[in-house]
Formats: structure tokens, C-alpha cells, sequence
């Protein structure tokens, strides 16, 4: 192998590298947004219940 060829090589693996890098911190951005909205679902229906619960009149109690 030349020199230029394993510098290809080199450039082609860390943009591979970081390729994977950038496809898991947008695994990771996606999971921490769908925990964020599930977290939001559960608070809502908590209140949904607790108002049912209370016969409408959750608010301000």
C-alpha cells in the first residue's frame, strides 16, 4: 500500500467513525424526546383521573 492509499483509508474509517457518532446521538435525541412526551401523557392523564376523581373540580384544590 502507498502512503496516499492509507491515508484514504484512514480519512474513509474516521469518517465512518464519525458517522456512527452522529447516528447515535440522534438515537439518543429521539429517546430522550420520546421519553420527555411520554412523560408529558402520564402527567396529563394523572390530572384527567384526579378531576374525574373530584368530580370536575381538580383545579385549585
Amino acid at each position: 500500500m502507498s502512503i496516499q492509499d492509507e491515508q484514504g483509508a484512514i480519512g474513509l474509517l474516521e469518517w465512518i467513525i464519525h458517522a456512527f457518532m452522529i447516528m447515535g446521538a440522534a438515537a439518543f435525541s429521539i429517546q430522550y424526546l420520546v421519553m420527555s412526551v411520554e412523560n408529558e401523557l402520564r402527567v396529563v392523564i394523572y390530572h384527567t383521573q384526579t378531576r374525574r376523581a373530584l368530580g370536575g373540580r381538580a383545579r385549585g384544590v
